[in-house]
């Protein structure tokens, strides 16, 4: 029945270093680069100047609202806005989503007065597209070459909040090995993987594959570097031995693992602690025409991001209410699951800062992934989060 669950799984989470619906990964193995073995400790920075938005976005398919009593995170900001503000948020039905799905379904949201619909949206470009053409409100978005490429061409969305933040030891990702290349002995360090086929599900799955062989001096130019058009595809690849390793996100982690195929040596965690993994994008409209929208939408899906923390991060609450909320919103349904997979570390007070996505996007350029860098502080805007987090008061 566990295994049943999990290989129903057709989607990835979206995290940092795997992202479902990525572009397909370039045949040819990347260059050697200058991204360094260590990422530096990484903190946030000061909060940069708003970025300018500005005219309504357009509804989408509609999610049911919830019935509006809530059990936790604190208090509604004030009275509902009268009338209720409708604003849409890209759903792409992975748990990146988590926050807005806690929001919604604990009534946060209407007890704003926000009339909130989850549209469902997969694939990284696709999400891009429509949270910069304002076809979508908002909208939990990565560090990937769609988003980078896609600022560099004028096209404005501003981030407001880091959802989530890699902590040592976190498995929201790994970084596998052929359980038979271990029990052999083939394998006792990335030197060893040097012409091997590695499998990857997405763009910025390299820019993980490249930090493990770096360990060893080498780069994932000294890798085969296998693509593949979603995570779940590994499991089949590690089966028939077609790869010797393979970066995968959980729960697709979780499944390998659990049949014996392959056994994680690294994890996301160990090899980029401090990075942000999830930032909330907003589009360039809505901020003009509904500023206190945007401010009560932020309010409170910080207010669910705090159960999420305590629940999950914490663990001083209990998750069993939030399980069953993720269990109904994403492919994961197995409340058991949540005991077992590597779910994303959060901060109480989620600010954003550029530090780790610089250092992918001078990956991205070098591969010839990302046209140019881009100056992230001009679209980063904490003024929201730390509002609501003043708002909220002390965690």
């Amino acid at each position: 029945m566990f295994l049943r669950a999990l290989l129903t799984l057709t989607m990835s989470v979206v995290l940092i270093g795997c992202a479902s619906g990525a572009p397909a990964a370039p045949t040819s193995p990347p260059s050697p680069t200058t991204v360094p073995t260590s990422p530096p400790a990484l903190k946030p920075a000061v909060s940069p100047s708003p970025s300018p938005s500005a005219a309504a976005s357009p509804s989408a398919s509609p999610a049911p609202a919830a019935a509006g009593q809530s059990t936790g995170g604190g208090k509604p900001s004030g009275p509902p806005l009268n009338p209720p503000v409708h604003l849409t948020v890209a759903d792409n039905q992975t748990l990146a989503t988590a926050d807005a799905f806690i929001a919604r379904d604990k009534g946060y949201y209407q007890q704003e007065g926000l009339d909130v619909e989850l549209t469902q949206l997969i694939g990284t470009p696709s999400i891009i597209q429509a949270l910069a053409t304002s076809q979508v409100d908002f909208a939990m978005t990565n560090p990937d070459p769609a988003l980078f490429n896609a600022l560099a061409r004028g096209l404005n969305i501003t981030l407001l909040a880091a959802l989530t933040r890699n902590r040592p030891g976190d498995h929201i990702a790994s970084f596998l090995v052929r359980s038979d290349i271990l029990d052999s002995g083939q394998f006792k360090s990335p030197k060893d993987l040097k012409g091997k086929p590695v499998g990857v599900p997405a763009v910025q799955s390299q820019f993980y594959v490249n930090l493990v062989m770096q360990k060893d001096g080498l780069t994932a130019g000294d890798v085969d570097v296998k693509p593949f058009q979603q995570a779940s595809d590994l499991v089949a690849a590690f089966a028939s031995k077609s790869i010797d390793a393979g970066w995968t996100p959980d729960p697709i982690t979780t499944v390998i693992t659990s049949q014996g195929l392959a056994r994680a040596v690294y994890v996301t965690g160990d090899l980029f602690p401090g990075a942000v993994g999830v930032s909330l994008g907003m589009s360039p409209n809505i901020e003009q025409t509904h500023p206190e929208a945007v401010q009560r939408f932020v309010y409170a899906t910080l207010r669910a991001h705090r159960d999420y923390y305590h629940a999950f991060i914490a663990k001083d609450t209990d998750k069993a209410p939030l399980v069953q909320i993720l269990a109904n919103d994403t492919p994961v349904k197995d409340p058991k699951l949540y005991d077992v997979i590597g779910l994303a570390s959060a901060e109480p007070v989620p600010t954003m800062d550029d530090q780790s996505w610089n250092v992918l996007q001078d990956y991205f350029v070098q591969q010839g992934l990302q046209q140019q860098k881009v100056d992230l502080t001009k679209f980063i805007d904490n003024s929201y989060i730390q509002k609501a987090a003043d708002a909220l008061g002390p965690d």
